[in-house]
């Protein structure tokens, strides 16, 4: 072990594991930001779920804030 740290459970050795390796194997399809663990995706995707007041004139894809949406525009 790279720490010393043990655990009891296999799957949480291995989400351990991973804050060492900065694997992250959890994508959010909507923006393409990874995550090493699933929680923090799935945290991440309650922002899109409530994708806010700023919406792009061209696609009608919202955001939560203009900066994000500023960003995207660039996009098109």
């Amino acid at each position: 072990p790279q720490c010393g740290k043990s655990f009891s459970q296999r799957s949480n050795l291995l989400r351990h594991q991973r804050s060492h390796s900065r694997e992250e194997p959890y994508r959010c399809p909507e923006c393409e930001r990874t995550f090493n663990q699933k929680a923090n995706l799935s945290r991440h995707q309650s922002i899109h779920a409530r994708a806010g007041p700023c919406s792009c004139a061209k696609c009608g894809k919202g955001f939560p804030r203009r900066r994000q949406l500023v960003k995207h525009q660039l996009l098109h």
